[in-house]
């Protein structure tokens, strides 16, 4: 499905995304939670989301929460992004989303060791559990800044998490301003584990 992330409605309320998105043509909506589904959302918001939403004839494919940056924090606040996330979980679980966003953290693969990949991939392979119980997904986007910035980034990281309910948003933009490959032949290395895609433009500033 065609999908708009909201990010790009920031600024406006969600009844205003939901009528531009179905105004355009587009099928469904991933949410940006920062501006469109805060982590304090009552079970009542959720639902008049869910109103609102499906009022424009609009699905939830994912919320993008991005939490997480266990490489970054101690255990305690791992376990708090944790906590987060399961709320998102269940949130996007209400609203029918396949996926919830999460983000390894850490500092870029060049400068990370073993123990920054091994801490986030402990983290994220107990987000995915929980997602798992409520038959969502956790993706993980291929982002500059963090360890997955590249596919084989991302596919180092899938495997060291070792669940099947986690796979990565391939954005070519992304990947040309890490600098990296973005061409067919990533999508094609990548396959079944792309969950979501991301399309933007993009320019490299001087």
């Amino acid at each position: 499905r065609t999908c708009i992330f909201t990010a790009i409605f920031k600024e406006q309320p969600l009844e205003f995304a939901a009528s531009e998105a179905a105004r355009i043509g587009y099928e469904a909506l991933e949410l940006r939670a920062l501006s469109h589904l805060p982590l304090d959302s009552s079970p009542a918001r959720v639902r008049e989301v869910r109103r609102i939403i499906q009022g424009h004839g609009l699905d939830v494919v994912g919320i993008y929460a991005r939490g997480g940056s266990y490489a970054n924090l101690s255990d305690a606040a791992c376990q708090e992004q944790l906590d987060h996330l399961k709320r998102y979980v269940e949130m996007g679980a209400e609203l029918g989303a396949g996926f919830v966003v999460d983000w390894p953290g850490g500092p870029p693969p060049a400068q990370a060791q073993a123990t920054d990949w091994a801490r986030a991939a402990h983290w994220l392979g107990l987000a995915a559990d929980g997602a798992a119980a409520a038959g969502l997904r956790i993706a993980l986007e291929l982002h500059f800044g963090g360890l997955v910035e590249t596919a084989d980034d991302g596919l180092k990281m899938l495997d060291l998490i070792g669940r099947d309910n986690v796979g990565l948003i391939y954005d070519a933009g992304n990947l040309h301003l890490t600098p990296a490959p973005y061409g067919p032949e990533v999508i094609r290395r990548l396959g079944s584990r792309i969950i979501h895609f991301h399309v933007k433009d993009e320019a490299l500033r001087g």
